[in-house]
């Protein structure tokens, strides 16, 4: 590979999110069994209080998005 040329990026020129669903993956849940054990808690209003310590005192619904939020990311970096 050879770069020919860099020209700086504008705020305006970074990739955005449009349309999204679903909030996406927790890291460290456990696999695709921890996410799907949480999912099930969290419709059953049933997650475990040790588990929302690790959350950060909060649970996730993982139905929702925040797209403005998933659009800030890269401005961050």
């Amino acid at each position: 590979m050879h770069v020919q040329k860099i020209q700086p990026v504008t705020n305006e020129e970074l990739p955005y999110v449009q349309k999204a669903r679903g909030y996406g993956i927790i890291e460290d849940i456990g696999g695709v069994g921890g996410l799907e054990q949480y999912y099930d808690d969290y419709q059953q209003g049933q997650v475990d209080p040790e588990f929302l310590d690790w959350l950060g005192g909060e649970a996730i619904d993982l139905n929702a998005v925040d797209i403005d939020e998933l659009n800030d990311l890269p401005h961050h970096f």
